[in-house]
């Protein structure tokens, strides 16, 4: 099928075969689980009704029997394109935490960078030409890719749908509509006016800043808070192999090293630019051996290595790497002295206790600390809703009361940081909550189970 294709089966990647699905008996167990919510937590527990004398009492599942219902649990995870970047490696580690705890994880998307990345997990990955080359929906192949989700379902025995982005989206609802399972819909960035109608579809809306749930309140959407979470065993300081990243790069041990890691697209190119020239007045000034590490690619990256060639001209010094997409960004953060961006890339840095200035899409928090935490959580990281504009004088100001930072401050300022990404982004701790989400959607459980679970969240 053009435009619509399964990888071949290399050694190191599991693409799942099409085959028909065995059926399976349903078990004849005669329990009642409804879904009961917690209005003070917000979260959503599976309860077990034992019945006494003809009265419903309400009992906590045990741990044992949640367990035996995650394994229920097939997921297809769906987004644009097998890119580098924010949404992409949260998808990437959703899907490792959804099957270390038990559910069936399959993932579709475009081919690109971080395939191996995913074929790696050991589940079943298909690669579906969801975006054009242009990345513009496939709009010529929609009828083509609809039909291929809904085999996928059929042959992986899909029991939920969760997508992630526009344009996959708008095929991965079509398709969980026609297959009659919830859709699950993460909003991550920008809300315009092609998404409301596509997530009013969806079962269940879930967003990753208080932002993003006030414009979709705002377009009538109810959606629930759920933080994208990062795998802090993964994300830590690895000071040690700092002078030998550095060395690789060329790079002094004692030179003072700046990164950016960015899409290089539109505000996040332009931002680029102001990094840029910020450096190169600190250069001019009382850095003269300071190093940029661009890490991104984009729309705009021939821009930005034209402007590049024109700062470091005026510079009259090389001191620009465009590193280009990279999937090991732990290795950037440990060996930088000061780390620019924003979103979930501003959280890994500091997980990686690395002093951190926030700039994003929508506007300028400047340099990290515990009384912007707050401000930072409901932006996202400047990534969502507003804040003040950056300037050139405000990158070059706090570039350089970060490089002034005494040794004792850098280590204060990072544990801070990595602490506050601890308590209120680990994902093994936000793992749980999305799962209450799915398990009120589970449509696989045995039939007298399924009924009374689908009966009680009609109700609700």
């Amino acid at each position: 099928m053009e435009g619509v294709r399964i990888l071949p089966l290399p050694k190191r990647k599991v693409i799942s075969s099409l085959r028909k699905p065995t059926k399976k008996k349903s078990s004849s167990q005669n329990q009642n689980v409804i879904v009961i919510k917690n209005e003070k937590s917000g979260t959503i527990h599976l309860k077990d009704v034992v019945r006494f004398e003809g009265k419903p009492q309400m009992v906590q599942l045990p741990a044992s029997e949640i367990r035996r219902m995650q394994k229920h649990l097939r997921v297809l995870l769906v987004i644009d394109q097998f890119n580098v970047g924010g949404t992409e490696t949260h998808t990437l580690g959703l899907a490792r935490e959804l099957m270390r705890n038990g559910a069936h994880v399959v993932v579709a998307a475009k081919t690109g960078r971080m395939l191996d990345a995913f074929a790696a997990l050991g589940c079943p990955v298909y690669t579906i030409d969801f975006v054009t080359d242009e990345f513009k929906e496939n709009l010529e192949r929609k009828t083509e890719i609809i039909d291929y989700l809904k085999l996928i379902i059929r042959n992986e025995n899909i029991s939920l749908l969760h997508a992630h982005q526009w344009p996959s989206g708008l095929f991965a609802v079509q398709a969980g509509k026609e297959m009659n399972i919830p859709v699950v819909f993460t909003v991550h960035g920008f809300v315009d006016d092609a998404l409301i109608p596509l997530v009013k579809q969806c079962d269940t809306v879930l967003a990753v800043s208080q932002s993003i749930v006030k414009t979709l309140k705002a377009n009538h959407v109810s959606s629930i808070l759920l933080q994208n979470g990062i795998d802090v065993s993964e994300f830590s300081s690895h000071k040690s192999t700092k002078p030998y990243v550095r060395a690789s790069w060329g790079i002094d041990h004692n030179a003072p090293v700046v990164t950016y890691a960015a899409r290089l697209s539109f505000e996040k190119a332009d931002i680029s630019l102001a990094i840029m020239e910020a450096c190169r007045r600190l250069i001019a000034g009382d850095y003269p051996e300071l190093k940029l590490i661009i890490v991104g690619g984009g729309h705009h990256k021939e821009l930005v290595q034209t402007e590049m060639a024109r700062i470091q001209e005026e510079a009259g010094v090389d001191f620009i790497q465009l590193a280009g997409e990279s999937l090991h960004m732990c290795a950037y953060y440990s060996a930088s002295d000061c780390f620019i961006g924003t979103g979930r890339a501003a959280l890994e840095a500091l997980a990686c206790e690395c002093p951190t200035i926030v700039a994003g899409a929508t506007g300028y928090m400047g340099v990290m600390s515990k009384e912007l935490y707050a401000k930072a959580w409901e932006t996202w990281f400047c990534d969502h809703g507003q804040s003040k504009h950056w300037t050139v004088e405000e990158f070059e100001s706090d570039i350089k009361s970060v490089l002034e930072l005494k040794e004792r401050e850098r280590e204060d300022l990072g544990w801070v940081g990595r602490k506050f990404v601890e308590d209120k982004f680990n994902v093994h701790d936000t793992i749980p909550a999305l799962f209450d989400v799915y398990l009120k959607h589970l449509k696989t459980l045995p039939s007298t189970e399924r009924a009374a679970i689908r009966s009680e969240i009609g109700n609700r």
